[in-house]
Order: structure tokens, then sequence, then C-alpha cells
């Protein structure tokens, strides 16, 4: 049986990747550079939880590859988008990507919200 850590941890980091978000609006300091800096960090996480991932359970990334790829594949083409329409990198704070993130979080985690 996995911990309550095991699905707090995630839940949390969700929780509180969207209210750094409307706290840093109310309190007036929210910037397109810090909007930035936080979109590099999202991707800081992604990749550390990739990597804890395929240290820890690394025959559940080979076994689900394909999937992963074609993820990984439409993160890319919508960066090359957001760079040849904007001229600078996709945003995480659109809420096409905030409903992406719900989606892959549901499903990536099977959250037993039922327990």
């Amino acid at each position: 049986m996995k911990s309550s850590r095991t699905y707090a941890t995630p839940i949390f980091a969700f929780l509180s990747d969207i209210f750094d978000g409307i706290i840093a609006r109310r309190l007036g300091v929210s910037t397109p550079q810090l909007r930035q800096a936080d979109s590099w960090a999202d991707v800081c996480l992604y990749l550390c939880i990739a990597t804890s991932t395929y240290l820890v359970h690394p025959q559940t990334l080979i076994t689900y590859r394909l999937p992963l790829l074609i993820v990984i594949i439409v993160q890319i083409i919508w960066w090359i988008v957001n760079l040849i329409k904007y001229r600078k990198p996709a945003s995480y704070h659109t809420y096409s990507a905030k409903l992406w993130g719900i989606t892959l979080s549901v499903y990536c985690h099977h959250w037993p919200l039922w327990l």
C-alpha cells in the first residue's frame, strides 16, 4: 500500500502551482519575467519527476515509452509553434496548459480521490 505522502505530495505541488500565481497577482508582484521564471521552474519540476521515476521505477518508463514520447513530442511542437508565433517560449499559465496539466496529473497519478 502506498503512503499518504505518495498522494499528498503531487496534490500539494499542483495546488501550490495554482495559488502562487494568484497570490503574486493579489500582492501586485506578478511580472512577465516572474511568470517566465515560474514556467522554467515547472519545466525543472517535470524533469525532476521524470528522473525520480526513472531511478525508482525504470520499468514504468520503459513500459509507457510510446505514450510518454507522444506527450513529449506534443510539448516540443507546442514550444516550437509558440517560438515561431510569439517569438518567445511557451507559457504554462494559459487555461489550455492548466487543463492539459490537470488531465496529465489525474491520468498519470491515478489519484484515488475516493479514498
